[in-house]
């Protein structure tokens, strides 16, 4: 009892100091290979069980990196969100191993979607060009996930509309996710 307490504990202190230097992170958590959640930051969702969540099945066999969604039980343990929106997440899940051999759980992390926001409007303001930028990233499924206020949400509109009559001169990329999970994003810088 008190051993597994203890080891709790420190669990949870060095998944602090990791969230400390990168508080893009809203939760980490060790998951042993039963699907307990062992350890978290802020002791949070710990001694639940997550066996049958995506990001611990998938986490269990390579790195994981998921889609945006929103996730009603860190909500409600979280401090709300600035704006008053829902707090919108990014599954992170890698597999745990022991002594670099047998798998023994998978270290899952939560990444915060306020982060993604901030670093496209630091990434925006640090290309200083005196002509409006956009940038508009969608999801695998091609949902418009950070990009013109009328388009979120939606389908990203096809490429007649994104130069809007060759007004705008578009660049596309679709993002190295594939290689992760089998899911892609796309980026569209326009301007």
């Amino acid at each position: 009892g008190r051993a597994l307490r203890d080891d709790r504990y420190l669990g949870r202190r060095h998944l602090e100091a990791v969230q400390v230097q990168f508080p893009e992170f809203a939760w980490l958590g060790v998951v042993d290979d039963s699907g307990h959640i062992t350890a978290a930051t802020g002791g949070l969702l710990e001694k639940q069980v997550v066996i049958a969540l995506r990001w611990f099945q998938q986490g269990r066999e390579r790195l994981l990196v998921g889609e945006v969604h929103t996730i009603r039980s860190l909500q409600d343990l979280l401090p709300p969100s600035v704006d008053g929106k829902p707090m919108r997440f990014i599954d992170i899940a890698v597999p745990l191993a022991h002594g670099g051999e047998s798998k023994v759980g998978v270290l899952g992390a939560e990444l915060s979607w306020d982060w993604i926001e901030r670093l496209q409007a630091e990434l925006l303001r640090g290309l200083d060009t005196r002509r409006k930028l956009d940038l508009i990233l969608a999801a695998g499924d091609g949902t418009v996930l950070v990009g013109p206020p009328d388009w979120l949400g939606r389908p990203l509109p096809d490429a007649t509309v994104l130069d809007a009559g060759g007004r705008f001169l578009v660049g596309r990329n679709t993002a190295g996710a594939a290689e992760v999970n089998g899911q892609a994003w796309t980026v569209i810088v326009r301007q």
